[in-house]
């Protein structure tokens, strides 16, 4: 593995590069006062003058050598190593000599557990921010619990070094430092009475993506990951001034690029090996719901796995990763089953739970409905602590995980429910019966269901379902859950009609995005919109009253009314064909510039995503949305899910729902979600999702806006995705 050469050292390295690459150097995250992970070999790597020898020593209080290690650098000066195992509770000196060079010394090391604090805002949270902060902050001395803070950074290739420094953790040095990784690390501290060292790297508001090795995206093994990529690449081929932004003016990778594919990892992970750590923490997930912008959680079923797998094989041995499920938020659960929420990305995250050594644990009773970045992160740390102590070091009578369904079994007109990591019998924390549960009959609608527990059991219930099939828990984005066992863990939200994820694999999933062939060129009170020839538009906009044509795919459409245009796309033995006919003419407001709920006319006509798109309809126009679904297996049941963004001008806009207009089989609709009005995040915007079993080879639905069918001006449809999963 090569991480800096030596002809390149002093331009790639920073501002901590070695000022003379003629001298023994090592990347950052050696240094006095690390943590060296104990009871495993330690690695260490650097550069020196070529063909150099290279000797690394650890060293007692004494100057005993307790462990050496020596090698020879390579052509370009680069040199890497492994010393033999040490204990834990050790006061050491670290010293690195090179035959040609002078000696490099590291002290006042300790040899302890060593955790890696990574993921999204969640994560880097602060101490300061976090609640009792002033408090927490005052009791923060320990002089054993060692601090390495990895300074923002983004980049297109893996690089050698990064920025930051180990320090004791102090009331001067915890503040800024990641609230749930200095809980974690302080109860593992206290509980282990040995050393412990906590490298934080994570950044705010960015999807996994960010954090995935290329080598392990750009692989046959995941075309959707590999996507990933050459979207970007067609973003950076793309001159600066045409790129696009998101709702807010920024652009939509990141003013650093650090929601770019692989870009942090490059950065802020991958300099950091070979360093040798006990494990990872990680919280992250919450881009990662949004469909639109980084995939929603059908994407991130994939690629979550890949993270912990690619970090795994980059250190070389299967580490143990415990996660944190994402937290409740938003408003409160009004309905048994609110399919379009945090349910389905927190199901996401339980994808990881197929690897080894892969552990959850719950924030489903801490969050706050309004604050994505609720305060309570000590609960958080407490828990990864002690699944840590459990699963990890064996230093618990119980499993130190949450209860998690297991199985169910129909007994009459009931469910009864099974769970594992159950050690006594389950309660209820408010000594009210068990809530959030939700049952469904056969070709019924989700009711809340009675539940009631039995020792570490729960039979659910309801008077009128006589032939229950399926259960749901906390199945929303904020369930207010009061189910504990002995341990005062909370029961992890779950459905006992969980997907066949094989059968939906993305060989086996077929998807219709009209993709316009010919470059673009959209009229607009503020010039013309240019997009190059490939580019997936998300929506368009005539202006305010603009005159000109937009030809895609050699459809002309003038400002009054579009027709004509298709996209069909065969994947699998299915056909999609997806048609837009909007030959009446669309509204505008004269002096709003209504404009597909993208941006006014006083707006950057860079906020065009290049995301999504079917076509802009209006509702007072004529036109429709036609779907015809084609290759169906008959006696399969398939599941189809709709997703479109909502126009922001006019009235009844911002309520704006699909209809069935005219169907050829029976299709039962589990959910329709309303939302506000952006166009970056599925929670704003509007979904449906509908299950049907065919009994044809074919299947035509138009959809049109519910607005339109009441009579209501000023509606608009601009952007659809229509994704056809077969599922058992």
């Amino acid at each position: 593995m090569k991480f800096l050469s030596l002809s390149t050292c002093i331009l790639l390295l920073f501002a901590n590069a070695p000022v003379l690459c003629a001298a023994i150097w090592l990347p950052s995250i050696y240094g006095d006062n690390m943590v060296l992970q104990s009871e495993q070999g330690i690695a260490f790597r650097g550069t020196a003058m070529p063909r150099e020898q290279v000797t690394v020593y650890i060293l007692s209080t004494d100057g005993n050598v307790l462990v050496q290690a020596v090698t020879s650098a390579d052509q370009d000066g680069d040199w890497a190593l492994t010393l033999d195992a040490v204990p834990a509770g050790l006061n050491v000196t670290v010293e690195v000599r090179g035959s040609e060079s002078d000696t490099v010394t590291y002290r006042n090391v300790l040899t302890g557990e060593v955790w890696l604090c990574s993921g999204q805002s969640n994560m880097r949270w602060t101490v300061a921010k976090a609640n009792n902060s002033a408090e927490e902050i005052a009791n923060a001395n320990y002089s054993e619990l060692r601090l390495f803070m990895v300074e923002l950074s983004s980049a297109s290739v893996p690089l050698g070094n990064l920025r930051g420094e180990w320090v004791l953790c102090s009331p001067e040095t915890v503040g800024d430092f990641s609230g749930v990784g200095y809980y974690f690390g302080r109860d593992l501290h206290q509980e282990l009475q040995r050393p412990v060292g906590l490298i934080s790297s994570n950044w705010g508001g960015t999807p996994v993506q960010s954090w995935i090795p290329g080598s392990a995206m750009n692989t046959n093994a995941s075309p959707r990951a590999a996507a990933e990529l050459t979207a970007f690449q067609q973003y950076q081929n793309t001159p600066k001034d045409e790129r696009k932004r998101d709702r807010h003016g920024d652009w939509i990778y990141g003013a650093k690029f650090q929601k770019a594919p692989t870009f942090l990892y490059n950065s802020m992970i991958h300099p950091l090996l070979p360093y040798a750590i006990r494990g990872v923490i990680w919280y992250q997930g919450e881009s990662n719901d949004r469909l639109v912008a980084w995939g929603g959680p059908d994407l991130y079923r994939i690629l979550f796995p890949m993270l912990v797998s690619s970090w795994r094989d980059a250190w070389g041995h299967d580490f143990p990763f415990l996660y944190v499920e994402l937290a409740n938020f938003k408003q409160p659960q009004t309905e048994p089953v609110e399919e379009e929420s945090w349910a389905n990305i927190r199901e996401a995250q339980s994808s990881a739970l197929s690897l080894s050594h892969t552990y959850t644990v719950p924030a489903i009773d801490v969050g706050e409905a309004d604050n994505i970045h609720f305060g309570d992160k000590q609960t958080v740390g407490a828990r990864l602590a002690m699944a840590a102590l459990g699963q990890v070091y064996h230093q618990l009578d119980t499993s130190g995980l949450s209860p998690r369904y297991a199985s169910y079994s129909v007994e009459g007109s009931a469910i009864r429910l099974a769970f594992d990591n159950v050690s006594s019998a389950l309660h209820t924390d408010d000594g009210q019966p068990p809530r959030c549960f939700s049952i469904r009959g056969e070709g019924g609608e989700w009711l809340w269901g009675q539940a009631q527990i039995a020792g570490k059991e729960i039979v659910v219930s309801h008077p009128d379902v006589a032939n229950p099939v399926a259960v749901r828990y906390a199945w929303a984005s904020n369930p207010d859950v009061n189910v504990y066992d002995a341990t005062n863990l909370p029961l992890m939200p779950f459905r006992t009609d969980v997907p066949d994820y094989e059968a939906m694999s993305e060989s086996k999933v077929s998807s219709a995005t009209l993709i316009y062939d010919d470059p673009i060129s959209v009229p607009n009170d503020s010039g013309s919109v240019f997009l190059n020839s490939g580019t997936q538009v998300f929506g368009m906009n005539l202006g305010n009253g603009a005159s000109g044509t937009v030809s895609i795919n050699g459809v002309n459409f003038a400002n009054g009314g579009r027709s004509g245009l298709t996209q069909t796309l065969a994947q699998n033995g299915i056909t999609v064909t997806m048609t837009v006919d909007t030959a009446g003419s669309h509204q505008t407001q004269a002096a709003g510039g209504v404009s597909a709920g993208l941006y006014t006319n006083t707006s950057s006509p860079s906020d065009i995503f290049d995301l999504l798109n079917v076509g802009y309809l209006s509702g007072a126009g004529d036109g429709a949305i036609q779907l015809n679904f084609s290759g169906l297996e008959i006696g399969q049941t398939y599941r189809v899910q709709t997703f479109h963004i909502i126009g922001n001008g006019g009235q009844g806009s911002r309520e704006m729902l699909y209809s069935v207009a005219d169907v050829n089989q029976s299709i039962p609709f589990e959910q329709t979600y309303t939302g506000g009005r952006s166009y970056e995040d599925i929670s704003n915007a509007v979904s449906q999702v509908f299950t049907f079993t065919a009994d044809a080879s074919t299947l035509t639905v138009d959809l049109l806006p519910k607005d339109k069918r009441a009579g209501i001006d000023r509606s608009y449809i601009n952007g659809i995705s229509v994704y056809v999963i077969p599922r058992s």
